[in-house]
């Protein structure tokens, strides 16, 4: 099965600075504990070893495997020996690049001992830095015999002897699963029948049954060339007429005619039987369904008269409710503030008695007075702070000239609906735009910040929420697709299988803003679009969306965005995945 990968960028192209969060890195997984078996004989079949032993894969950072490749066909193979293995495996990891010509790829294989043949798990293109992969084994059964495994690297062009393939770090693993840029389109069966009847359930039982979490077959499309599919034996055969060839992850019809869902990506955890199961990933348009207005604007003369949207929604461990931070606009002359409201089901929710929670009235917010701004919060509940008067963590927009947008600043509560301790600015003189997105990674900070002189998105990291390194790029908007103008307006959630970052993008200014998205196993490493960015947002509107806030809640994936309804009144409306299983996602 062919891995493809639509790379946005990669923001930290240092080592040093990667390698510097291996630790943090590492802790992301501690819900899902990884089991890593490392090789035991490295064998160079063709290609010359220039450093390196077997021994230095086991260990980040104790040495590099640096094989140069030679002139000609076949010009570089690379075998790995792996002992001891369990038939759980479900990912392969490396840290490390093959540098060489653009054009050309390194194939990853493994050893089919059933079919007496190598499969391609993926592949890598010419870098310069090295970074962290992961691909995903979907059926490890043939892939292991009596605790053995073989896997290689061997490189697909024709060589050239001043290329190399460089790994710091390599191992089969059973859990920690990333998605690695994998880009695969499926259809379902077992899905319910619901109010939708577009959506229908495929008759074939060849496809994914996620009813009891089992796996059967998925087929899919590798971005390229005609449809594949996998069989339950985890065989790649060509997919025909007759079992549904899926192209580019659109609506496609079956022979009977019906409608199936596609998969962009798979999301996978282990149940509490040891089982591994499987659910979609929140990605594809097609799949979010709207349900409209659930936060509007307040009756005549209250302060969120006028607008009431650019919401945050945060799930309370306390008593199990949706907490949305949301700015408000009103007659009240008091500028974009910040309110709160409740829900037990996301779509009826109660504004706070108390509202609004804060106001601009510090220097650094313009000072207190008329329309002076607060704006986009960024709210955590911080389970691993110490102080549980600092468990509720903010970053928010605000600057000097009160139209809150310049600047990033923070505060702190020991609960929602206490009050609100302001620090002050902890990224200024960067420039933002709006829509900040914060998040905590193991021990430290990290905040996804939108540039307004550039229209790109940017990465920062903290030790403790306050003190922030230099942001660098990780989303630059291009000029073909839907973000030609900028990309702003995001927020990041963090799924079992990695980051995804949600956006809003502006083709042109005064164009409707569309909700599109990037995801990556590693949030400081390589970013990847979804394969259709280009000329499909993952969700739009007729009018604007932005700010998406995704949580899931009861097993269900809701995005809580910014819109705009009749009057031309920004609200915050509901879109959510309806008929698929994700109750063990989180």
């Amino acid at each position: 099965m062919k891995t493809v990968f639509n790379a946005v960028g990669d923001p930290f192209d240092n080592v040093n600075e990667a390698s510097d969060f291996a630790g943090d890195f590492a802790a992301l997984d501690h819900e899902h504990p990884i089991e890593p078996w490392y090789p035991s004989v490295m064998t160079v079949n063709k290609g010359t070893l220039i450093s390196g032993t077997v021994a230095d894969l086991a260990v980040y950072g104790s040495g590099v495997v640096d094989v140069r490749e030679v002139a000609g066909a076949d010009p570089l193979r690379v075998t790995l020996d792996f002992t001891g293995v369990e038939a759980t495996i479900d990912n392969i990891a490396f840290f490390g690049r093959y540098e060489g010509s653009t054009s050309h790829q390194v194939a990853i294989e493994m050893w089919d001992y059933v079919a007496s043949a190598w499969q391609e798990v993926g592949q890598m293109s010419s870098e310069t830095t090295s970074h962290w992969f992961s691909f995903p084994i979907i059926n490890p059964g043939p892939l292991v015999s009596a605790g053995a495994c073989q896997l290689r690297f061997r490189h697909i062009q024709n060589g050239v002897a001043t290329h190399h393939l460089y790994l710091d770090y390599l191992a089969v693993r059973h859990g920690g699963a990333g998605s690695g840029g994998v880009t695969s389109h499926g259809a379902l069966e077992g899905l319910a029948n619901d109010d939708h009847p577009q959506y229908v359930k495929v008759a074939d039982p060849n496809y994914v049954d996620l009813t009891d979490g089992g796996e059967t077959s998925l087929h899919s499309h590798a971005g390229g060339g005609g449809g594949v599919a996998i069989d339950q034996n985890g065989t790649q055969v060509e997919a025909t007429a007759d079992t549904l060839n899926i192209v580019g992850g659109d609506e496609v019809t079956t022979n009977a005619g019906e409608v199936a869902i596609p998969i962009p990506r798979q999301w996978g955890w282990w149940d509490e039987e040891g089982k591994r199961r499987i659910a979609t990933s929140p990605q594809k348009e097609g799949n979010w369904n709207i349900y409209g207005t659930v936060l509007d604007v307040g009756a005549n003369g209250t302060w969120d008269d006028t607008a009431a949207g650019w919401p945050c929604v945060v799930k309370n461990p306390a008593d199990g409710l949706l907490y949305m931070f949301y700015n408000g606009y009103g007659g009240t002359g008091t500028g974009y503030i910040f309110g709160l409201a409740t829900s037990s089901d996301g779509i009826n929710w109660t504004k706070y008695a108390n509202n609004p929670i804060m106001v601009a009235d510090q220097t650094y917010e313009g000072g207190a007075g008329l329309n002076k701004y607060v704006r986009i919060a960024s709210v955590i509940y911080d389970e691993w702070e110490t102080d549980s008067n600092k468990r509720w963590k903010m970053w928010y927009q605000a600057d000097a000239n009160g139209v809150g947008r310049d600047d990033m600043c923070y505060a702190y509560a020991a609960s929602p609906t206490g009050t609100w301790t302001k620090v002050g600015v902890v990224l200024g003189g960067f420039g933002l735009n709006y829509g900040i997105s914060v998040t905590r990674l193991g021990e430290r900070y990290v905040a996804f910040v939108p540039k307004l002189s550039d229209g790109d998105y940017y990465i920062s990291r903290s030790n403790d929420g306050i003190t922030w390194t230099t942001p660098v790029k990780f989303i630059t908007h291009t000029a073909a697709n839907l973000e030609a103008t900028a990309v702003r307006y995001g927020a990041i959630f963090k799924g079992v299988d990695g980051y995804y970052f949600f956006y809003a993008a502006q083709k042109a200014s005064g164009v409707t803003l569309n909700i599109c998205l990037v995801y990556a196993w590693n949030p400081f490493q390589t970013w990847y679009r979804d394969p259709l960015h280009d000329v499909t947002a993952i969700f739009a509107e007729s009018t604007n969306s932005y700010m998406p806030s995704i949580v899931n809640h009861n097993g269900q994936f809701l995005m809580f965005y910014g819109g705009v309804t009749a009057g031309a009144r920004n609200t915050v409306k509901l879109a959510y995945l309806k008929g698929y299983d994700l109750s063990g996602v989180i």
